[in-house]
């Protein structure tokens, strides 16, 4: 039995719970039920002393894109350009200082989407500017998943 709809009551909860600013919430809130619910139900940053609008929203993409035909990075041929407020939530989020972002600016748009997609250090309190250019690096390099994974 397909989901119909989540209930406004729980999708409320959710978006109070997490301090979703605006252009999370209208994510969260025009994705399909299921994907809705996998969100609700699997949302958990590991580190909630920051702001996580730009995680919530590079995780809920990621869902939508896993619950439909095609992710939200694509294929890399179907790619287009990494929109500019996709970067810049991705280098907050991360903290990436000039040297990292100068590199990430740099890639051709399918290794961006997926060294953007992919890049997930196990300790997210460590400067990650090296760890991300060593990812960055091995993915270009055609290396698939590096250390950050």
């Amino acid at each position: 039995m397909a989901l119909t709809e989540v209930p406004v009551n729980q999708l409320e909860e959710f978006i109070s719970r997490w301090s979703l600013q605006e252009d999370a919430q209208n994510l969260l809130l025009t994705m399909d039920p299921t994907a809705q619910l996998k969100v609700i139900n699997q949302f958990s940053p590991r580190d909630t002393t920051r702001d996580v609008n730009a995680i919530f929203v590079r995780f809920a993409n990621g869902v939508a894109g896993n619950t439909s035909s095609r992710t939200q990075y694509g294929i890399a041929e179907e790619v287009g350009e990494v929109p500019a407020i996709e970067v810049d939530a991705f280098v907050a989020q991360w903290q990436l200082g000039a040297e990292a972002q100068s590199y990430l600016q740099s890639l051709p748009s399918h290794i961006k989407h997926k060294v953007m997609q992919e890049f997930a250090p196990r300790d997210s309190t460590r400067d990650n500017n090296i760890i991300f250019i060593k990812f960055a690096q091995s993915v270009a390099g055609g290396k698939g998943k590096g250390k950050g994974k």
